[in-house]
Formats: C-alpha cells, structure tokens, sequence
C-alpha cells in the first residue's frame, strides 16, 4: 500500500519536478548532519510557542541542489506521515525537521524521535529508502552530529545547533582565557578562483593546527601546523591539496584548532 500511494503522488508531481530550477535528485547527497532525541530544554522553543523539541538536521554534501518533493519522513515503523512540498537544499546548507508529533505540515514531522533509541526514516517520493539511520539511547539535551559538516567523524555536542556549522564542544575544565584565544575569519574572496586568503587573530601565542577538509570529512590539505605569536595572521590557499594537485570545484570547510577548541568556517571554490 505504501508503494502504491508513493506511485500516485510520484505521478501527479512528475510535471513539477521536470519543470525544477536546475535542482537534481541525487538522494545520495543528501545525510542527517546532526540530530536531538530526548529534548527537554533545548531547541526549538522559539518557534514553537514554548515547546522544546527534536529535531534531525539534514545537510547537501553535494555539489548540486537537491529536490526533496514529495519526500516522505517516519520513524523506527517506517509508515509514512509527512511528506515534502517543493523543497530544495542547496550545496552546503541545512535543512531541520523538527519531529513535533503533531500533523502541522512539513518540517514538522508528525512523528517523536525516542531517547531510548530507534530509527529515523526517510523514503522518496516513490517509497524507495533514501535513508534509514539507526540511533542507540541518547542523553536529554545532548545532540550527536559530524564535525566538521558532513563528514565520517561523529561527536556529542552540548550545545545543539540545529540549522547551523557543528562546532566541537571544549573539554570539560578548560579555562575562559583558552575559550576566547582566536577569532577565525570568513576567507575572501569567497567564492574564489584558485586562490583565496584566510585570515584569524590570535589573542596570545599558540600552537595552531589549520586545515582544509572536502565535503565528505577528508583532510585535504594541511595550511598551518606551527606556534605563532599572538595577532593578526594571514595564510593563502592555492586550491592545492597536500599532493600540490589542483582541487575540484565546490564546497570546502576550514578548520582552525587551537589546544581543545575547534572552529570551521565553509568556502566555495569556483574555477
């Protein structure tokens, strides 16, 4: 029955989709960046009315938008309840489905995410599994997403920030000073071709590790990895990766760490 109805839908939005704005349908593209069961205090209380909710954070890994028409959302049963209208998620950028319960309309996700553990769904618009991502129990308030975005590596965050760059969390214990001990710029030009300037301040001398990752979490090139003096520090990037072979065009986050804080910032090259 489930087929059946994503057949009916498929059809009757077949001439919506052919007729889209350059967007593609490379499902594959398109991951669970991020996710919160069991919100108690956290997220999402702004916009609903006082409610805090779940949420799953989808991210566009690729180079293309993508369409989610008629994309269909569940939980650990399968059984669809909401679907999609004519969305698209652009390369790089978020989208957050907020799992109310409620039957308010996409994306809202008439369905709860159990801190118990279970599994988030999610067909296309003819019931083919785009994704089914099993999640063991989770801990009230805490999400668990990729760092950097879209990546292979998976951390807990206490800060949740759905719709937004995961940022690693500092180590318990660390001291103020070392919680505000750099400033890392937007690169310029941003988009650039082959060559762009990144830029950051450094409150007081430190060890500083900066590094260049693809989409998919791959460190590509290794910028800094040296003790600097406190200041203001500029470092060019060539599109190169450590193999001094010219990069792709598309998406790339930068990354800065200094002892336990990390911060990342995305750019697009454009040649």
């Amino acid at each position: 029955m489930k087929n059946y109805l994503g057949i009916v839908l498929f059809i009757l939005g077949l001439n919506k989709i052919s007729a889209g704005t350059g967007t593609v349908n490379n499902s594959e593209s398109i991951i669970i960046n991020e996710f919160l069961a069991g919100s108690d205090n956290c997220c999402g209380s702004d916009i609903f009315n006082g409610n805090n909710e779940d949420f799953v954070e989808l991210y566009n890994a690729g180079q293309e938008g993508v369409s989610l028409y008629m994309w269909g959302f569940s939980d650990t049963d399968g059984l669809i309840t909401t679907t999609a209208p004519d969305t698209v998620i652009l390369p790089g950028e978020f989208l957050v489905l907020w799992f109310t319960g409620d039957n308010n309309g996409f994306p809202e996700i008439n369905e709860k995410l159990s801190k118990n553990g279970e599994t988030i769904f999610i067909a296309d618009s003819i019931g083919n599994t785009i994704i089914s991502f099993d999640f063991e129990a989770q801990t009230d308030d805490i999400s668990y997403g990729r760092n950097p975005d879209g990546s292979d590596t998976w951390q807990y965050f206490q800060t949740p920030s759905p719709g937004a760059s995961n940022v690693a969390p500092l180590s318990i214990g660390t001291n103020e000073i070392y919680a505000n001990s750099f400033n890392l710029n937007q690169n310029y030009p941003n988009p650039f071709n082959l060559t762009t300037v990144l830029t950051y301040e450094l409150v007081r001398s430190a060890k500083v590790q900066l590094n260049v990752f693809d989409v998919v979490g791959r460190k590509i090139k290794t910028l800094v990895n040296a003790y600097q003096s406190a200041g203001l520090q500029f470092v060019s990037w060539n599109a190169t990766n450590n193999r001094n072979e010219i990069v792709p065009s598309g998406l790339y986050v930068y990354a800065i760490q200094i002892d336990n804080k990390i911060e990342t910032k995305k750019m697009i090259l454009m040649k």
